[in-house]
């Protein structure tokens, strides 16, 4: 197994990637990157990076291929007075294709927002509904604690 290069080669093609090949995809896609793109690239106080993820749906695309749709949310903290304090952070609507070749899962695509196409156009509609619930959520909440 190797957890760098997303691949795997104790999966059978019966069953869908680990949670395991998955997270190491994730972390794959730079944080810091992602916070500077979809953030408010405030990171020059950070001292600890972070992020965390929710599958909204997952499926199979063919006998070999198998996608997942998740919000990715990345965070920047600051040390300040013996507590961490977010300084900054991005929920990114991210889609993994992971192909099934050679006896092993391997990351094919790796999709997030850009000119390119829309959440809308790339999530299926059941995943688009979760994730504009949470980002109303959020929304709110965000609100509450200004």
């Amino acid at each position: 197994m190797t957890v760098g290069s997303a691949t795997t080669e104790t999966q059978s093609p019966a069953a869908p990637p680990s949670e395991e090949l998955v997270r190491a995809a994730l972390a794959d896609k730079n944080t810091e990157g992602a916070l500077r793109t979809y953030g408010t690239g405030n990171l020059s106080s950070a001292d600890f990076l972070t992020f965390a993820y929710t599958h909204l749906a997952q499926t199979w695309e063919s006998e070999t291929t198998y996608t997942f749709y998740s919000d990715v949310l990345h965070a920047a903290y600051a040390l300040s007075d013996g507590k961490y304090d977010r300084v900054d952070v991005a929920s990114v609507p991210t889609k993994l294709t992971f192909a099934y070749s050679d006896g092993a899962w391997k990351l094919s695509e790796r999709w997030t927002p850009g000119s390119s196409s829309s959440v809308g156009v790339v999530f299926p509609a059941e995943a688009v509904e979760i994730l504009e619930d949470e980002k109303g959520n959020t929304l709110i909440i965000q609100k509450i604690e200004d």
